[in-house]
């Protein structure tokens, strides 16, 4: 039977469109389920990772309590034996009070660092408080007199001098239990764990203070930690053992026993120790049949015992949205056939007598297939005509219009586009979509910069609030409880030291504030930025005046080298600082003796001034970590005087603000020599008064 040329038509397209139809909903539904596992990986993977920041943070703040103890106790030997147990006794009874999460504070010391004739290399007293019975109750005794356990903690602490976090353990306080246990063997025994920080005195080990805390407040966290239904996250400590998980039975077992088939292949104990982040998909009916399970490290403080963070989401939770998309996807593409077989029909129901060539290219325009595609020679003069010439004015518009898409998608936003007519609503759409494009690309950079640098500012700030501020503080408190409690009995060097500290920690938070403040107000837009001509020779003489004194203290040699008539175009209040801030630096990195020197020279069109100094130098490393705010700037003074580095980074603002850069000159044992470039003054410049 030989068919009609429209049902041959109507065949053709609905048979072309029924495959694209099967292959696009194979496709789709592959692309989904792959973008939702992958994209609940990612959310489950983040949210496992704030977790693990939250537990990090919470396991540092206790780090943070026993570091501060333990600088407070560093100078036993400026205290009276007799009131030192006093003086130390009320600092850790504070302690408990402030933080009635602990359950035990305590301090111990090696009897040769307290007890002068104390000779032997072990030997030790422990002095603890401890909550029992809504009281807090004191004990001390003396430990190792016949020689240090090498298998115990204390030892551990001792030989390696660093933070140790202990294992999680049972005890009770309410008898008198000798040893942590793995069981609650005891009445009232709770799950605890211990920081340790080790107290050391010129490179030697004293002693070490730490406290006892409950793990169940990590019981909340991960509860609170569900992205998605079924999913359930849990917390294991370095040795493997389960510290909080919804299952409260798991708690303290250890977690290769509890799935032992997955461990075989993952080995989770070695990875854990090792502080590996890794994931895997499991069929264990024990996480839950076919789901995705993933492990962050949390890295506590100083210490080499990293715990892990897990988090288990099953597949088909994961896979549940992706199937509702499907169907309703496969639901709209069954209407569209339908209507798609409709409008076909009544098309070639209406085109009777099409020539052969006309047929040829709806054809190939029906596969998409425009490169290949013909003209139509038609010159009948009727409506065939009309329409051949409609069709290659067709085919030419999609050739343009294909091109300019692919433009497009190929990222070429600048691609241009000549319409067919004023009403080409294909054309005009396509050249709205890539103006849209272009302006959501510039903004979405933009933002990006901006959320960038937003981040980054927000890092270093709390970085600079929790690691900078708390130390000077912690000596204030420390000193100053120290002169309340012993003033009358303190010797005028006893108390000239104290006070000394004072000053030294005072002045330490005054520069820190300052430089914060003037960070801050760049960062935020309300720093008022003022160039006029400006006498550097009177900037650096008022700065080095303010600052000789630090420098007598440490009896360097404090210079300066600038000739008179040096005139810079820049804002004094922004050169002030740069220059307080590197002659600062170069006093507090220069030895005993050194020297200092301030200089400027003249090149063509602007000033280099340099501050050098005869101080420790700087390897390449640390040279390469200067001026950046992502990275923190741990170095110590000579005189022990801690840095944050934003002294530095808001130099080099505002050397750039003021158009000049600046750069490091140093090796290691050689001194150190800061320059940086400010333009020269010149009358045809005109003072402009300008707000960032």
């Amino acid at each position: 039977m030989k068919w009609r040329l429209k049902t041959k038509m109507w065949v053709l397209l609905l048979s072309i469109s029924l495959v694209i139809y099967i292959l696009a909903i194979g496709y789709i539904s592959m692309v989904f389920k792959n973008r939702a596992i992958n994209d609940a990986k990612l959310i489950a993977d983040n949210l496992n990772k704030e977790g693990a920041n939250l537990v990090r943070a919470h396991l540092n703040e206790h780090f943070g309590t026993s570091r501060a103890l333990a600088q407070a106790f560093m100078v036993y030997n400026n205290i009276p034996s007799g009131e030192r147990n006093l003086i130390f006794s009320e600092m850790i009874y504070n302690v408990l009070v402030e933080n009635p999460e602990y359950t035990a504070v305590f301090e111990q010391w090696e009897l040769s660092a307290i007890d002068p004739d104390y000779t032997n290399p072990y030997g030790r007293i422990r002095r603890t408080q401890y909550r029992s019975g809504g009281e807090i109750l004191f004990k001390t005794d003396t430990l190792d007199t016949q020689g240090d356990d090498t298998t115990g903690i204390y030892y551990q602490v001792k030989s390696g001098k660093q933070e140790v976090i202990t294992r999680p353990y049972y005890y009770s306080y309410n008898i008198n239990q000798a040893l942590p246990e793995d069981e609650p063997i005891h009445e009232g025994a709770i799950l605890m764990a211990t920081v340790i920080t080790p107290i050391i005195v010129n490179g030697h080990y004293v002693g070490m203070t730490g406290m006892d805390f409950p793990l169940e407040g990590f019981q909340e966290i991960i509860e609170e930690i569900k992205p998605l239904e079924q999913t359930f996250t849990f917390l294991v400590a370095n040795d493997g053992q389960i510290v909080a998980h919804p299952d409260k039975q798991l708690i303290k077992q250890p977690i290769g026993k509890i799935y032992p088939e997955v461990d075989e292949v993952y080995h989770f104990e070695e990875k854990i120790v090792a502080g590996e982040k890794f994931s895997f998909m499991s069929k264990d009916s024990k996480f839950g049949k076919n789901a995705y399970v993933s492990f962050v490290p949390v890295k506590i403080a100083k210490t080499n015992t990293p715990w892990s963070m897990g988090i288990v989401v099953p597949v088909d939770i994961i896979t549940k949205e992706a199937n509702q998309t499907f169907y309703f996807s496969i639901l709209v593409s069954l209407v569209g056939l339908i209507i798609l077989a409709l409008v076909i029909w009544i098309i070639a129901h209406n085109i009777t007598r099409p020539l052969q060539s006309t047929t040829n290219l709806l054809k190939n325009l029906a596969l998409g297939n425009l490169h290949n595609s013909t003209k139509i020679q038609v010159k009948s003069k009727d409506e065939l005509e009309e329409m051949a010439q409609s069709a290659n004015t067709l085919l030419e518009g999609l050739r343009s219009t294909a091109g300019f898409a692919k433009e497009i998608g190929e990222g070429n936003l600048t691609a241009d586009y000549k319409l067919l007519s004023d009403e080409d609503a294909l054309g005009n759409a396509l050249v709205e979509m890539r103006d849209r494009l272009k302006r959501s690309t510039d903004e979405i950079k933009k933002q990006a910069d901006y959320l960038k640098e937003m981040n980054a500012a927000k890092d270093k700030f709390f970085s600079i609030i929790a690691h900078d501020l708390k130390n000077p503080f912690s000596v204030l408190l420390s000193v100053t409880e120290a002169l309340l409690e012993g003033f009358s009995q303190m010797s005028d060097e006893e108390k000239s030291v104290s006070i000394q500290r004072i000053h030294k920690s005072a002045n330490l938070l005054f520069n820190l504030l300052d430089n914060l403040l003037q960070w801050s107000m760049a960062q935020t837009g309300r720093l008022t930025f003022h160039p006029e001509k400006a006498d550097l020779r009177t900037i650096v003489f008022g700065t080095v005046s303010l600052l000789r004194m630090n420098a007598e203290n440490k009896h360097i040699n404090l210079s300066t080298d600038i000739p008179e008539k040096t005139y810079v175009h820049a804002d004094v209040d922004m050169v002030k600082t740069v220059i307080r801030n590197l002659l600062t630096n170069a006093i507090k990195f220069n030895t005993e003796g050194g020297k200092v020197k301030v200089t400027a020279n003249k090149k063509k069109g602007y000033y280099e001034i340099s501050v050098s100094d005869s101080g420790i130098g700087l390897s390449k490393e640390d040279q390469e970590k200067l001026f950046r705010i992502d990275i923190k700037n741990k170095t110590i003074g000579t005189s022990k005087e801690k840095g944050t580095g934003l002294g530095l980074i808001l130099s080099k603002e505002y050397i750039e603000k003021n158009g000049g850069r600046i750069w490091v000159e140093s090796k290691p044992g050689k001194g150190s020599n800061f320059v940086f470039t400010l333009p020269s003054y010149t009358k045809k410049e005109v003072p402009e008064r300008m707000e960032k």
